[in-house]
């Protein structure tokens, strides 16, 4: 008696099948919360709050907000994601990077991944910045084409499971190590640049809505 009493379902009192309607009525005159999966928003400060534990351990805002964005299917696993990275970060005396997370992650983020085509990126990215598809694997070297060429190499590199040569292939048949580059200058640019950041933010929630 005086105690408290949670009961979770996935579906109101009134809609539960199989209970007596005695204990229908008192579970609805509780109080009944819908409780919805966490957004981008509360994932990425679950995630900035539980690094703050680690003092010792430097992450990357990119690496964050891969992990948020990405692992969506509950709390537990986004939070157990973070320490198995940093974990094994500190075990081999790695930096915690992009490439040390999806080296890591990858049975968990194969199976919280939609999946993303390079096609529908260089789309997405084209139509963002109103350059002509064609110019993905163009050998111009125009400012205007290069930079989105860069960034859709880098959301290659984020939301899919391709390898560099592979994205290399798809973006005119250029070599691994072009896609590194432009990889790892979106990355730079991202923690410098609020306009870049800005751009790389938008094409996300438009390619993972």
């Amino acid at each position: 008696a005086g105690k408290r009493l949670i009961v979770a379902a996935d579906r109101a009192p009134q809609a539960l099948d199989g209970v007596e309607q005695r204990l229908l009525s008192r579970l609805s005159m509780g109080l009944v919360a819908d409780i919805q999966p966490a957004d981008i928003e509360l994932r990425r400060k679950i995630l900035e709050h539980r690094l703050a534990r680690f003092n010792s351990t430097q992450v990357p805002a990119d690496v964050i907000e891969f992990l948020a964005r990405t692992i969506n299917r509950n709390v537990r696993e986004l939070v157990g994601s973070l320490n198995k990275l940093i974990a094994y970060a500190q075990l081999t005396g790695q930096p915690v990077s992009l490439q040390l997370a999806e080296e890591q992650l990858t049975d968990i983020l194969s199976a919280n991944r939609r999946r993303i085509t390079i096609d529908e990126i260089q789309r997405t990215v084209c139509q963002f910045y109103r350059v002509d598809r064609t110019e993905m694997g163009s050998k111009r070297r125009a400012r205007a084409v290069v930079r989105p060429r860069q960034v859709a190499m880098y959301l290659a590199k984020v939301l899919t499971p391709r390898s560099y040569p592979e994205i290399g292939r798809k973006f005119g048949g250029r070599d691994h190590s072009t896609v590194i580059h432009a990889v790892r200058l979106i990355e730079e640019l991202r923690t410098r640049d609020a306009d870049m950041d800005g751009d790389v933010r938008t094409l996300l929630r438009q390619l993972e809505d």
